[in-house]
């Protein structure tokens, strides 16, 4: 809870790109650090955003309307919270969200559904569990 914090308020001030640690980067980010606005990624085959990367602008409007929101709500920076402030304000657009097929394929290999009480489905079964690296 608290870097969910951290994360916003450092970006909100300062501006910036935030990296969750077990983050692994494949490819170089010039393009994405050089983004005018401010993103996420998509949490799995979910349509939420996962802050896991987020990048915002010193002192945006939105990361202060984030920050309000989530002040208001008992500091609730989890993602899905911060999707649901977007969305009941209908500012979606406003935080671009990356495709989730740029991050984490381990995790997304073990993402599941409940179909029934007593049973679940793998989704994204075809990914592999890590990158395919040939390099």
């Amino acid at each position: 809870i608290l870097s969910d914090l951290v994360r916003f308020v450092l970006c909100h001030r300062y501006g910036g790109v935030y990296l969750d640690v077990d983050m692994l980067l494949l490819r170089d980010w010039e393009e994405l650090w050089n983004y005018p606005g401010a993103f996420s990624y998509r949490w799995s085959w979910e349509n939420y955003f996962n802050t896991a990367v987020l990048r915002l602008r010193r002192g945006s409007a939105l990361g202060t309307f984030l920050l309000r929101s989530a002040l208001a709500h008992g500091l609730d920076f989890h993602p899905k919270s911060v999707t649901g402030y977007l969305r009941d304000a209908h500012l979606e657009e406003l935080l671009f969200r990356l495709p989730d097929a740029l991050f984490d394929p381990a995790w997304q290999n073990c993402d599941f559904i409940k179909t029934g009480p007593w049973s679940k489905k793998l989704l994204q079964h075809d990914r592999p569990p890590q990158p395919f690296i040939t390099e």
